[in-house]
């Protein structure tokens, strides 16, 4: 329909009906009624008169969309016509995606990437926002997450936020260099079931090394994980591992890992005395 056919409409719709709701249902009927329903022919047969006439007095000349997922709108009422969004569901989706564009706008813009956090040094948010080196760290490297945290000096949930930033997979690799040498002289020691980063006994607490059938077991203190500065950040648990396993029955010892690399064979030595003292003969 030309715009000055549909801008004469509009006018005479105006006229028509210029009054309450139930004295337009009443009016719904003629030749201007007629020119309605035809300047209205993408609405759906159920669609209200009250709908029909505000899409001829708005120009409306196709239904509305939503915004997040393209489905097509409902009418609400006359003061408020269409909604940008179909449901609830699409509205908290794109509230939530536009927040989220504009946070990491604002961290590239400030920070040069996705990190937020002043204190990171120039090396770090490099490192963190180079997909490439924190591809090699853990692909050909084979460091865990938590290593490549140790060496950037950042905590392990930083790290794991770049790598999905970046859609790098994360591998599913066996434990720390260190950690994975003690359980093996343990394992060549001792012939019993030896359970290795177990999540089951002091959930959901982690014990590098158990022993259950001697409800023993051995942790692998690694020197910035379990320093003072780390543990702070553990303060939510009420209760150390040692006394958790106590509890149950479980003796507990640690291996520091500075004890490790300077006295290695002093270490060895202490774990055979602790596993062979409840072997039985």
């Amino acid at each position: 329909m030309a715009n000055d056919i549909y801008t004469d409409l509009k006018e005479r719709v105006r006229q028509t009906f210029r009054r309450g709701r139930y004295w337009i249902k009443k009016r719904c009927q003629g030749d201007v009624w007629n020119e309605v329903i035809e300047a209205t022919k993408f609405l759906p047969s159920s669609a209200t008169h009250l709908e029909r006439i505000y899409c001829v007095l708005h120009e409306v000349k196709e239904k509305p969309q939503c915004q997040w997922c393209g489905e097509e709108n409902h009418y609400i009422r006359q003061n408020v016509a269409y909604s940008d969004y179909c449901s609830g569901k699409c509205a908290v989706q794109a509230t939530r995606e536009d927040v989220m564009k504009k946070h990491k706008e604002t961290c590239k813009r400030r920070y040069g990437g996705h990190h937020r956090q002043k204190h990171y040094t120039d090396y770090q948010r490099e490192k963190l926002n180079d997909k490439l080196w924190l591809t090699e760290q853990h692909h050909q490297e084979k460091k865990f997450i938590k290593e490549i945290a140790k060496d950037l000096g950042v905590s392990q949930d930083t790290v794991s936020k770049s790598f999905h930033q970046f859609n790098i997979e994360i591998l599913t690799l066996p434990s720390s260099m260190p950690e994975r040498a003690l359980a093996a002289f343990v394992k060549s020691i001792y012939g019993g079931e030896v359970l290795t980063n177990n999540r089951q006994i002091i959930k959901p607490r982690e014990l590098d090394i158990y022993l259950p059938e001697l409800s023993k077991a051995i942790e692998f203190d690694g020197t910035y994980w379990h320093s003072e500065e780390m543990n702070k950040t553990r303060s939510y648990f009420p209760k150390t591992k040692i006394e958790e396993c106590s509890e149950l029955g479980i003796e507990l010892i640690h291996v520091l890992e500075e004890d490790w690399n300077h006295d290695r064979e002093g270490i060895l030595t202490r774990l055979e005395d602790f596993i062979e003292e409840t072997v039985p003969e």
